[in-house]
């Protein structure tokens, strides 16, 4: 059952704010992810212990 009066400028109106922050986060949500996949593109496959001339340091010894 559809409402009896439907006033879309009201409408619009009233909803502007709600659509205004559901906007907002899905904006963040997109940038997180193209950040993400920034720095997961930068890392690569080099190891995190790699030195600059490409070779690896061994772990210390406990």
């Amino acid at each position: 059952m559809s409402a009896p009066d439907t006033n879309i400028e009201k409408q619009t109106k009233n909803h502007s704010a709600p659509l205004l922050g559901i906007g907002a986060a899905v904006l963040v949500g997109v940038l997180a992810i193209a950040a993400w996949l920034t720095w997961s593109a930068d890392e690569g496959n080099t190891p995190r212990n790699a030195t600059p001339e490409g070779g690896v340091v061994a772990p210390a010894a406990d």
